[in-house]
């Protein structure tokens, strides 16, 4: 065997005796916020006008009254992804409306297990210029 064959070798063995001995430390992480499953229910933060589900990046800007933390809010059993809801959070916050339409602000609740949910449950009234 040549030096180079087995000293790759020894740094593939050292590198995978590395990723079980250190679990979810970079670079050898198991990466387990992809592991999990989705839960029996997801909600996503959107904005319902005249009964249409609209993405908030249809929006150049919103102003809402008294905007609640959205990462925790809750409708049935149904909450939002976290990182996503202060996405959401943080838009609404740096882009504050001058007048625009009447609009609600909803987490639409998606279930996985057949079981009867509320479509959606409103988290604010808000005004929403759209792009």
């Amino acid at each position: 065997m040549r030096a180079t064959t087995a000293v790759s070798l020894l740094v593939l063995i050292g590198f995978v005796a590395a990723a079980r001995g250190v679990g979810n430390l970079y670079p050898v992480s198991q990466f387990p916020m992809y592991a999990g499953s989705a839960g029996p229910s997801t909600a996503q933060v959107m904005v319902l006008r005249e009964n249409a589900y609209l993405e908030l990046d249809t929006f150049q800007s919103l102003s809402c009254e008294s905007l609640p933390r959205l990462d925790a809010q809750r409708c049935d059993d149904a909450s939002p992804i976290p990182y996503l809801a202060r996405d959401a959070e943080q838009f609404i916050r740096a882009h504050p409306a001058n007048g625009g339409t009447q609009v609600e602000l909803v987490l639409r609740v998606w279930g996985f297990d057949g079981k009867t949910r509320p479509a959606h449950c409103v988290v604010a009234k808000c005004t929403a210029v759209p792009r």
